[in-house]
């Protein structure tokens, strides 16, 4: 083997075929920035020629991404001494790639790895093969370079690497700064990685912002707990004194769990942020369903996040670490059901069970670390190089915040599509000019801040202190356990029959308003307005195309429980459906129109079941409704299963929820009449079918009979000339067989 490594022939094509990789040669892009002056220093390189390097290429399955990776390391200014590449047995093209690149000098050797090992077990496999080259060199300065068959390096990635171990003889482990591929018409590159470290609750830290774009900021070397393994340079005795990387954590954290150790023993691992590699992250991402990452990377990146945290805890603190562990993956779990992320929820609920049945395996980890030798006074130099103890819950809020926000930009944003005249310039541009940015500005959210004022005002007088009373209202309990104590306890004097439903959601409700039962029903009375404004307008956006129809719409909806006279009468069933039933059309919506096979194709159906649940617990009788719709759904979807199972999960899931109040509604069917609306007198003369058509019921404190017959003529007035305009379109056909039907219900009730 040459000694000069400068003089190691470059890569060039040839006749025999190797031109068929289609390789990439793609010139560096020029700095359009470079008159402000160079960004880095201008002092004269350190000498390089002594220092030799072995790097290693890792591969598995990597035919569509390895070419590129061979194109990036054929372009290095300065190239490692030996390249060795090992296969973990791949089933595609990617050793005859390596074969290839071997006749032509870019691969010293291509060894074979373990089939199916980790990325540790292939680096080992290749540095076993090279046993007799690393034995002569040991007397020199011999640095370990890994890499990742999905990351490119640019063309100075290891001269700056060395460069910076050179002229920092303290750095015993550096790695480049990792940046995503540059999206199409993108702003620039987008970092992955410059260092890392680990929380107590395994979760990575990456201490950078969501979707950080690489301008330079994160340019300066610092030292971090460890650094990710695709393009770490290491001394290759560092390498041995440490055992390589560990088996168990063959992937992903393998980085973060060399660099602790490596801290631990005394060394220090610093970044190296002037050298840049483009990584895809195909693992991360489930491209490599034959990796160590398997088919749920993200599952195996937090179990192996939750290993590194118990082995490395203290034995007195390792039951405090396991309950934290514990509670945290619960909470992740139902954070991400609430969110609507079914996929997530099930990943922190499988690697819970994976924590709680792999008991030997954190013993074996724990075992071999203590075999290895640590610096006394290192504890201290980890804690500081960790996150502190709220940095999962500062995340968690600004988590939560992110969303809150994203989903009030989506609902108050209100875009429309853009116009020819907005994508071609100011000249002719007549309707963005006209349209606030601001998002406190924009006609939905002024239109809904009217009605929350109208709503304050109207009930104005209600205000204060006392109880809140109606007609339909049942008297609330004046302390939350006595209301809890009737959602459990048999009904008084009728043994074995269950409460009704809605006593128990009445009871959730009121625990989250600081144990208030009046508060929640007050809620729901003299808010019912803007809060089914809020409810029915996202349902809108996907129906209607036009903003002035839509808010129009929205308004109109949102004031039916005050026409209907359900906000006098204190009918807490009619608020109730007037919030949850645009959520359960949009819900029903989403499961018949998303793809079966999508990741979260059964969100529909979880989401129009929980709705369901608190629609059925106050109107019982909407199940029977469910039930029929169901059926008919399952029918007309029958040839898609998926769908049918969606369907079923979202009818089973209120029969699951109130199966202990199924006996009694056996024994009493009439309670599937009854809901929440006491009936404390006796029931009058029932309307007549012209009076439903206006939303004329029984009992006091209904509007006045013209206020009722303008508002809702002009409902029928504008169904009719929707139906006549787009009879075929399937919202004003379903809005008609829906209108249809409560009428039909109306009148038979």
């Amino acid at each position: 083997m040459d000694d000069d490594v400068s003089e190691k022939r470059p890569l060039q094509p040839a006749a025999d075929g190797w031109d068929d990789l289609r390789v990439p040669q793609v010139e560096d892009e020029a700095d359009r920035w470079a008159w402000l002056g160079d960004r880095h220093d201008t002092a004269a390189p350190p000498d390089l020629s002594r220092c030799r390097v072995t790097a290693v290429l890792v591969t598995l399955d990597a035919e569509a991404w390895l070419p590129e990776t061979l194109a990036g390391l054929s372009r290095l200014t300065h190239k490692p001494t030996r390249l060795i590449a090992v296969d973990n047995g791949s089933t595609d093209n990617t050793v005859e790639l390596l074969e290839r690149a071997e006749r032509h000098g870019l691969v010293d050797a291509v060894v074979s790895g373990p089939s199916r090992g980790g990325f540790g077990a292939g680096v080992a496999a290749a540095l076993a093969a090279e046993v007799g080259a690393t034995e002569r060199d040991r007397a020199t300065d011999h640095w370990l370079w890994l890499l990742h068959d999905d990351a490119v390096p640019a063309a100075d990635t290891l001269q700056q690497l060395l460069a910076h171990v050179i002229l920092d003889r303290g750095v015993d482990i550096t790695g480049p700064k990792l940046v995503f591929p540059r999206r199409p018409h993108g702003t620039g590159h987008q970092i992955s990685e410059v260092g890392v470290s680990i929380a107590r609750t395994g979760r990575r830290d990456l201490g950078l912002d969501l979707g950080e774009i690489d301008q330079g900021q994160r340019d300066q070397p610092k030292q971090h707990l460890g650094v990710s393994t695709c393009g770490m340079l290491l001394r290759l005795a560092d390498w041995e004194a440490l055992d390589g990387l560990d088996p168990d954590v063959p992937c992903f954290r393998d980085g973060v769990e060399l660099g602790w150790r490596a801290t631990a023993r005394g060394l220090r691992v610093v970044t190296t942020p002037r050298a840049e590699m483009v990584h895809r992250q195909v693992g991360r991402a489930g491209l490599r369903p034959r990796g160590a990452g398997g088919r749920h990377p993200d599952r195996v990146d937090q179990q192996l996040g939750l290993l590194l945290i118990a082995g490395h805890a203290q034995t007195w603190r390792l039951p405090f670490t396991w309950l934290r562990l514990v509670l945290d993956c619960l909470i992740r779990a139902l954070g991400y059901l609430v969110g609507k992320a079914p996929a997530r929820s099930r990943d922190e609920l499988a690697t819970l069970g994976w924590l709680v049945t792999h008991p030997g395996r954190i013993r074996a980890y724990r075992r071999r670390l203590r075999q290895r030798r640590t610096e006394n006074d290192s504890a201290e130099l980890i804690s500081t190089l960790r996150p502190p103890w709220w940095w999962s819950l500062r995340l968690a809020v600004e988590s939560l915040t992110g969303t809150v926000s994203d989903r009030y930009r989506e609902l108050a944003g209100d875009s429309e599509a853009a116009t020819l005249d907005e994508l071609t310039g100011d000249d002719f541009s007549t309707v963005g000019e006209d349209r606030s940015n601001h998002p406190l500005l924009v006609p939905m959210v002024i239109v809904g801040g009217l009605l929350l004022l109208a709503s304050l005002v109207a009930a104005r007088s209600l205000f204060g202190f006392g109880h809140l009373d109606a007609p339909a209202l049942l008297p609330a309990p004046d302390r939350l356990s006595e209301l809890w104590q009737s959602a459990a306890s048999p009904i008084p004097g009728a043994p074995g029959v269950a409460p009704p439903p809605w006593l128990a959601l009445m009871a959730l409700g009121s625990t989250i308003l600081a144990g208030q039962p009046e508060w929640l029903v007050s809620a729901l009375l003299l808010g019912v307005v803007p809060l089914a404004y809020l409810a029915v307008y996202p349902l809108l956006r996907t129906t209607v195309d036009d903003r002035r129809v839509r808010i129009c719409a929205a308004v109109a909806y949102a004031l039916l429980p005050v026409l209907l006279g359900g906000t006098n009468q204190g009918r807490l069933a009619l608020s109730v459906v007037a919030v949850l039933l645009p959520m359960l059309v949009l819900a029903v919506r989403g499961l018949v129109q998303r793809r079966p096979r999508a990741p979260e194709a059964w969100r529909g159906g979880w989401a129009a079941g929980v709705v369901l649940v608190g629609l059925t617990a106050f109107e019982p009788s909407l199940i029977l409704v469910a039930i029929v719709l169901g059926a008919v759904g399952a029918v007309w979807l029958r040839r898609t299963p998926r769908k049918v199972g969606r369907i079923g999960l979202a009818v089973g899931l209120p029969l699951l929820v109130w199966a202990p109040w199924w006996p009694a509604l056996i024994a009493f069917p009439g309670r599937l009449f009854a809901g929440p609306d006491a009936a404390l007198t006796a029931a009058g003369v029932a309307p007549q079918v012209w009076e439903l058509l206006i939303g004329r019921d029984v009992g006091p404190g209904l509007p006045p009979l013209w206020l009722g017959a303008i508002a809702f003529g002009m409902i029928w007035v504008a169904a009719v000339v929707g139906l006549s305009r787009r009879p075929r379109r399937a919202v004003v056909v379903g809005s008609w067989v829906a209108a249809v039907t409560g009428l039909l219900g109306a009148v038979l009730l």
